[in-house]
């Protein structure tokens, strides 16, 4: 009898078990509204812009009885949220074509299912804009396309190499970047990475796109030379008399080049045909040079100084022991203002300095680990910064604050402006 008791007993709490578990499993519907994870809430929206088109995208819900996605938006223009679209239940993203930069953008959704609509999900927004940031990430081996506003990926493209330096071709919609450990330079066209030049033994530690002037210049460090290509991939010269060229930029209005012989401590400025237009030398440590293209003067990171040069190769401006190691810069041609990265080797010990043409400091950014690249976006004004040591991309305002964010990478170094 006690055994007849006990049997009975298992099976019946085998019974509420596994009505419970049933109970439960119910509650596991992302849409139910006592589901106590989702609250019936839709979940992981994600968006980005890619100039005039903001794209939202979402996990598709695989349950029956789903009806479709409603698809919620306001404006600068209109605040109030208004439907939009009523998408199928096989729906993961919605694309809103022609929107207006510079506006803030908010959407959010539901799902409609039988007889009910869902509670909205999380409301995610943006500011589209005419540009676009490219970046790589060099040992993910990635090459990264990132909105307008900073804060949002639109896409990763696994290469081949590893990439270093960068420049995009938005007229014949290429990508160009070097390897600086397999020491070759590659071309994307139409999703389709080809290697343009391999220089063996050498070390592609630069690149610079002149559309003007159908140039592309790349400096090799190890090999001492200065390469030009045309935009079509074919080789047009090289210079091969440098000790350690480590940067370069061109002047587009000459189509000439600028480039720092980190060795011979000096700056070089060659003609379109690779022949050469003049030299200083007077420097201590030259690290890197950049153009404003509107003045065609340039301004190079000299050890502990930043100085601005004319056409004519006279050094109108000297910045004296702004900070230690001034490693990096770019410049805002249109505003005249030179941005500089005062690198040090601690974590967290880095900064970000912005002058005018004058010597004035107007920036100073602190908190940076292992920056290794920068470049200043025209339309804004905004400075774009690569910081490896902590794995970001980061958009700096005019006024030094940060503000946009993309992180987790390896090591981000390349960077350039789409616009």
């Amino acid at each position: 009898m006690k055994s007849f008791i006990l049997k009975i007993s298992i099976i019946a709490g085998l019974l509420v078990f596994v009505l419970l578990s049933c109970a439960e499993r119910d509650r596991l519907n992302p849409i139910d509204p006592q589901n106590p994870i989702t609250g019936g809430r839709p979940q992981r929206l994600r968006i980005y812009s890619d100039l005039d088109v903001i794209v939202v995208q979402w996990d598709r819900l695989d349950l029956k009885g789903i009806q479709g996605y409603h698809i919620y938006r306001s404006s600068a223009v209109d605040s109030a949220f208004r439907p939009i679209a009523l998408l199928p239940p096989d729906s993961s993203r919605f694309i809103d074509r022609g929107v207006t930069f510079d506006q803030i953008y908010r959407y959010f959704l539901t799902v409609l299912a039988g007889d009910f609509e869902t509670p909205s999900s999380d409301t995610i927004g943006i500011v589209p804009g005419p540009t676009n940031i490219w970046a790589t990430d060099v040992y993910n081996r990635r090459i990264i396309k990132i909105s307008h506003d900073g804060s949002h990926e639109i896409r990763q493209i696994g290469v081949d190499g590893y990439p270093w330096a960068i420049a995009y071709d938005g007229e014949q919609r290429n990508i160009w970047y070097s390897d600086v450990l397999q020491n070759r330079i590659y071309r994307i066209h139409q999703q389709v990475a080809e290697s343009i030049f391999d220089l063996r033994s050498g070390d592609p530690i630069d690149l610079a796109l002149d559309i003007r002037n159908n140039r592309i210049w790349i400096a090799d460090q190890i090999l001492g030379r200065v390469y030009a290509f045309n935009r079509q991939g074919q080789k047009i010269g090289e210079k091969g008399d440098f000790k350690k060229p480590v940067s370069l930029d061109f002047v587009s209005s000459e189509g000439s080049c600028w480039v720092v012989d980190a060795k011979a401590k000096n700056l070089t400025k060659i003609s379109a045909g690779l022949n050469p237009m003049g030299q200083i030398s007077n420097f201590v440590s030259p690290s890197c040079v950049a153009v404003n293209q509107l003045s065609g003067e340039c301004w190079v990171a000299d050890s502990s100084r930043v100085v601005r040069i004319d056409l004519k190769g006279r050094i109108r401006l000297s910045i004296e022991r702004p900070g230690s190691f001034l490693r990096y810069l770019a410049v805002d041609s249109e505003l005249d203002h030179c941005w500089v990265i005062d690198f040090s080797f601690l974590a967290n010990q880095s900064r970000l300095l912005c002058f005018n043409n004058t010597g004035e400091q107007l920036v100073q950014l602190s908190g940076l680990s292992w920056p290794t690249n920068l470049k200043v976006n025209p339309y804004d004004h905004c400075c774009v910064l690569a910081d490896a040591g902590s794995g970001r991309v980061l958009k700096i305002s005019p006024q030094g604050q940060v503000i946009g964010e993309v992180s987790g990478y390896y090591y981000p170094r390349g960077l350039f402006i789409e616009f």
